[in-house]
């Protein structure tokens, strides 16, 4: 399961007339210092799905750019 947050597309549809100070708000708890993409999930969807990933199972693979849960 790939556990995502925080999502710039979930900040901009709840909050669509503060879009850009709630991002700014949210980027600033965040190691990364940004928010997530779809890029991201996309990417950590190839990994899992790829041989890389060979001889992981049963995981809950949190992308979160470091920040809390």
């Amino acid at each position: 399961m790939i556990d995502f947050r925080p999502s710039d597309l979930l900040y901009s549809a709840a909050w669509p007339e503060h879009r850009h100070e709630v991002r700014e708000f949210v980027k600033s708890f965040r190691p990364m210092q940004r928010m997530g993409t779809v890029e991201d999930v996309a990417d950590t969807a190839e990994y899992l799905a790829g041989d890389l990933a060979g001889f992981v199972s049963g995981q809950n693979l949190m992308v979160s750019g470091g920040g809390p849960a």
